[in-house]
């Protein structure tokens, strides 16, 4: 959204996805009788490619539509998704999250970050780390020459959080912790 400058496809329906990822790769077992077997082979795959980009979109649309509200943001603009570049690190961070400041455009010079995001449809509830990764990223955007120091850091999960992100995130004011009940 903010940096990309290559295009890249993705199926965006759920089903069409499963049969892409999941069915078609191991038609031959499921004809056999070995349901199992494939679901074994499958499951990872479920969780990573089919079910996670669903809770990221998921938290896309929570954010563009009950966001600005239930953050406290004074407003809020195009929300999305986008990678950049971190030269520390010599490589690319995937943001699941990301809302523009009210008025600002995708692709623009160096358009207001309201919010990032990170969503995570994991077993383990989210700890410290997917904090301080935020913190990074604003970091990196921050030094791009982008207006993202007052960005609220959201992170979003399927089964909570660890007790030492919970006190962080009370201590702090500019974190946010977003539960599956919270999305619905």
């Amino acid at each position: 959204m903010l940096y990309q400058r290559k295009i890249s496809y993705r199926l965006s329906d759920p089903l069409l996805r499963f049969h892409h990822l999941v069915v078609q790769p191991r038609v031959h077992d499921a004809e056999l009788g070995n349901a199992e077997a494939v679901w074994a082979a499958a499951r990872d795959t479920v969780q990573s490619k089919i079910l996670g980009p669903a809770f990221e979109e998921v938290c896309r649309r929570w954010t563009g539509v009950y966001g600005v509200e239930r953050l406290g943001l004074d407003g809020g603009g195009e929300v999305g998704e986008t990678t950049i570049s971190c030269p520390e690190c010599r490589k690319s961070h995937q943001i699941d999250v990301i809302m523009l400041g009210p008025g600002e455009q995708a692709r623009s010079k160096g358009p207001a970050v309201s919010v990032l995001g990170e969503a995570k449809y994991t077993a383990e509830p989210r700890g410290s780390a997917d904090l301080h990764r935020l913190d990074h990223l604003r970091a990196v955007i921050t030094a791009k020459r982008v207006p993202a120091e007052d960005a609220k850091l959201v992170i979003f999960a399927r089964n909570g959080f660890t007790a030492d992100l919970e006190a962080e995130a009370r201590r702090r004011g500019d974190v946010v912790l977003v539960t599956l009940a919270d999305l619905y």
